[in-house]
């Protein structure tokens, strides 16, 4: 049947290759981006450089786990109707689509999460250093 540990394992391989697809892709047009971006950056300090292409490579892996998941849904379909399951079926599609939501959208939270969580850190960080002679300047008593 369709909850068998055959299906089950089918459906697992299934989504780890649609997974595996999007994060492939992902990385390549973040390898392309970041080529395109260091020629056009001529003007750009290094860190804004730096910056846009974080940015970048988060809406690729954003874009190729989407991706991934719309793939992984369509097949999930096609697997299900190859078994004829009638109710246990739409159970098991419904299920498997949640699931796979669920991973993708933690994946892509968790990214978006823990790098605007280093970005606040290294903020706070520098925070100190870059406003420490401007600082000083208006704690200077002036004396007449």
């Amino acid at each position: 049947g369709i909850f068998s540990d055959y299906a089950v394992k089918d459906t697992r391989r299934l989504f780890w290759s649609c997974w595996d697809w999007g994060k492939n892709f992902a990385k390549r047009i973040s390898f392309y981006d970041a080529i395109f971006l260091a020629m056009d950056s001529r003007n750009e300090s290094f860190w804004a450089y730096i910056i846009r292409l974080i940015l970048r490579v988060l809406v690729n892996f954003s874009i190729g786990f989407f991706s991934a998941l719309i793939s992984f849904v369509w097949q999930l379909w096609f697997f299900v109707r190859s078994y004829s399951a009638g109710i246990a079926g739409i159970a098991f599609f419904i299920l498997g689509s949640i699931a796979a939501f669920s991973l993708i959208a933690s994946a892509i939270g968790a990214m978006w999460v823990g790098t605007a969580g280093a970005a606040a850190v290294v903020v706070t960080m520098a925070g100190p250093q870059l406003e420490g002679p401007r600082r000083r300047q208006r704690h200077r008593v002036h004396y007449q």
